[in-house]
Order: C-alpha cells, then structure tokens, then sequence
C-alpha cells in the first residue's frame, strides 16, 4: 500500500494475533489479521496499531468481515481507515 491506498479485505476473525513490532528503533504491540485481499486468493498478514485494532474487532463484531482500508500517509504519520459498503 502507497501514500494514499484503498484496498478491499476479507478478514478471518478466528485468524488474529498480537505481535511485536519494531518501527524506528521502537517496540511496539501491533495486531495482525488474516486477509485476502479482493479478487486475490492468495492469505496475507495486515498488521494494525491498537487503535485502527480496535475499529477493525468493531466490525468483526457486528459479523462484517469484508472492509475496505484507506490508508493516509507514510511512516510514522500513517493511518488507516476501515469502513464497509
């Protein structure tokens, strides 16, 4: 995914694990998901921080496990967006 991306990813909800991360010299907790990316069916990894995490479980929770994810920026002043249609 580039400076301003939109791709569409079918997550597995069974499939999430937290993982330890290094990003500028720095640990950091990040969540990874299971996905397949539309039209791919290829598995890949996403990983997210706690907050876009958070937003993410909040639709696997209400049963959508198809998003689209927007991602704003680069490096540290990355951020990703989930929604759904």
């Amino acid at each position: 995914m580039g400076y301003l991306d939109l791709k569409e990813f079918q997550f597995d909800p069974e499939r999430l694990e937290q993982v330890e991360a290094e990003f500028n010299g720095k640990k950091s907790i990040r969540f990874r998901y299971t996905v397949k990316e539309d039209g791919i069916e290829t598995e890949q990894h996403f990983e997210a921080s706690k907050r876009t995490s958070e937003e993410i479980n909040t639709y696997l929770m209400e049963g959508v496990t198809k998003l689209k994810i927007l991602r704003s920026g680069s490096g540290t002043d990355t951020y990703y967006l989930g929604r759904s249609d």
